[in-house]
């Protein structure tokens, strides 16, 4: 036994508390330790009967725990295979036929898909999982350059192309007798923003004359649905559908031109290639682009302030459209969300 004391100093005489009286077990080296604290180091490290006994019964419990786990695993595999395997056997041949079609049909529309992802990509990585189109040609090159040497940068002059310009008002208005006067309020009905529509026609020149006549011509059902849109309404209820040609013109010609712009050239090279197989694609891939603004006029619920920025989606759509390896306009008009042929 050892005796622990504590003394209090109180008017010079000392007084004694009741003695704490602690057990000690004696270690080799004689210092003692407390059976309290020993037990409490033994339960910490697992030593005392009970500990060990839980440890093990808790031992005991996990391993069936796995087991149990285990086994419920395969029983639910087991359930799975066999409901998968009920599906099977139940499924008559026209569900076959169904499925079996859906996926041929999604396997024939993933090169599209491809198409149009590449779409997307800079030149770089497109150039790179062979999106872009082969190399073009040096006859592609010359047949391109002789398209834009005999229908780009002519003016547009009345006198020289006052008949073009009054056959294509007798497109647009079939059955409406008489012509407007070279300077008349009616040419606005048309689309042009004044009574003059050679001061318009300054962009593109004589060139957008052709193509508003190929429209009128090879798509007169596609040409009259935009006319009835646009034709002996104010500005503020439709956009100027001449004056939209004459810029869809500027801008596949544009397309035309030597550029360092890797999408620019890229595009010049698919024109190329489509203007040596037939010279009218030009003017197919301006019905395409002229499709694709009146289809977005209607799908944004277009005003006159909203036309420049339709415009603008026009020209993104096509230029990405056109960087892309094409093998007709067509396919062009359908990686634009448009169908050329389309009713």
């Amino acid at each position: 036994m050892a005796l622990r004391h504590r003394h209090h100093h109180h008017d010079d005489a000392v007084e004694r508390d009741p003695v704490s009286v602690v057990d000690h077990d004696e270690d080799d080296n004689g210092k003692g330790i407390s059976r309290d604290d020993a037990e409490e180091d033994d339960e910490l490290l697992g030593h005392s009967s009970s500990a060990g006994g839980a440890g093990a019964a808790t031992a005991k419990i996990h391993g069936r725990g796995d087991t149990d786990e285990r086994s419920e695993s395969a029983s639910t595999l087991t359930a799975y295979v066999g409901s998968m395997s009920d599906l099977v056997r139940n499924m008559d041949m026209q569900d076959v036929y169904r499925y079996w079609s859906q996926l041929r049909d999604w396997l024939a529309d993933v090169p599209r898909v491809a198409q149009t992802m590449g779409m997307a990509l800079p030149p770089s990585l497109s150039g790179l999982i062979g999106i872009r189109g082969p190399p073009v040609t040096d006859e592609q090159l010359a047949a391109l350059e002789q398209w834009v040497g005999e229908n780009t940068g002519k003016p547009y002059t009345h006198e020289e192309h006052w008949d073009k310009l009054l056959r294509l008002w007798d497109l647009s208005f079939p059955g409406h007798d008489g012509h407007p006067e070279q300077h008349d309020p009616l040419w606005k009905r048309l689309g042009f923003q004044g009574t003059d529509p050679a001061t318009d026609f300054r962009a593109a020149g004589v060139l957008s004359v052709k193509c508003l006549t190929h429209f009128a011509e090879a798509y007169p059902d596609r040409y009259q649905d935009m006319m009835t849109r646009t034709h002996g309404k104010s500005a503020e209820e439709s956009y100027p559908f001449a004056c939209a040609g004459i810029n869809v013109a500027f801008l596949l010609t544009s397309y035309t031109n030597h550029s360092s712009d890797p999408d620019l050239a890229a595009a010049r090279a698919s024109m190329a290639r489509l203007i040596e197989r037939r010279p009218d694609s030009f003017l197919d891939l301006f019905v395409v682009c002229m499709l694709l603004l009146d289809q977005e006029w209607v799908r944004q619920h277009g005003t006159y302030m909203r036309f420049p920025i339709i415009l603008q989606l026009v020209k993104d759509r096509s230029k990405a459209a056109l960087k892309g390896n094409v093998a007709s306009v067509d396919a062009v008009g359908r990686s634009m969300g448009v169908d050329l042929y389309g009713g």
